[in-house]
């Protein structure tokens, strides 16, 4: 009677599909009893009384607690609709310029003289993929073939300044000292501007960025309200005291016969 209960208030997607038949319905049951037989057990042998268990259970308690004050009291009242998400679009949208990429292919040499080499057998027809089979140290460059990948405007790497100088695609850089001694050449053959991508294709991220600011406001005015009906009284000098970082534990609590 409970399991047809479960299954007549389980949505379709719940349900045990019709091949999976008698065995997935046993499997089924079978995790039910097991998980209300395992809080039997575990009251029998007085795993409840234990400190550990108890200091368990209110820690995750109050986890329970704050998780469904924040449900009923902030995330449950913020509601966000395309008006409101496009008037917040139109004054926040620059910070979601995406930067300035550029697909790069390398060549790291030990001497000038390997990259002059390269260039002149470049210039003679020969590929990408030659010159650094020939000439590139080993390294990880090497065993992609020179190819390096996109490499946007924000990232750190020694070889930026040389492909970030190339005016056009499909140019190459001259052979260009690196910090460490090495020499190198640069090409990049495609360059993607900088742009601010249209709305309707991040409107995910722009209503979770848009929720989470509103979110944080309601919170901020709730907790001020709270401090001023009960009293609450902070003391900063502690906070350096209070960071959560929960320490690995031995204890282990044998559910053996």
């Amino acid at each position: 009677r409970r399991y047809a209960d479960f299954f007549e208030n389980s949505s379709i997607f719940g349900r045990p599909r019709r091949e999976i038949q008698a065995g997935g319905m046993r499997r089924a049951l079978k995790e039910i009893a097991i998980r209300e037989l395992m809080d039997v057990v575990a009251r029998d042998r007085g795993f409840t009384d234990l400190p550990e268990v108890q200091d368990e259970f209110r820690t995750r308690r109050e986890q329970m607690m704050v998780t469904r004050l924040n449900e009923e009291l902030v995330r449950d009242q913020i509601q966000i609709g395309p008006a409101e998400l496009e008037a917040w679009w139109q004054e926040h949208q620059e910070e979601f310029r995406r930067p300035e990429i550029r697909d790069v292919l390398a060549l790291i040499c030990e001497t000038e003289a390997d990259c002059i080499s390269a260039e002149i057998d470049l210039a003679g027809g020969a590929t990408w993929e030659e010159v650094v089979e020939r000439y590139c140290i080993p390294s990880d460059v090497r065993d992609q073939g020179g190819n390096i990948g996109k490499m946007a405007s924000t990232h750190d790497s020694p070889l930026k300044s040389i492909a970030f100088a190339i005016a056009e695609e499909g140019q190459v850089s001259e052979p260009t000292e690196l910090f460490d001694g090495k020499w190198a050449m640069v090409r990049v053959d495609l360059i993607t501007p900088t742009h601010i991508p249209e709305l309707k294709t991040i409107r995910t991220q722009v209503g979770a960025r848009m929720r989470g600011e509103r979110e944080d406001e309601l919170f901020d005015t709730l907790i001020a309200e709270w401090m001023s009906e009960f009293a609450i009284v902070r003391h900063p000098e502690r906070l350096k005291d209070a960071v959560y970082a929960p320490q690995p534990t031995s204890n282990t609590i044998s559910v053996g016969g």
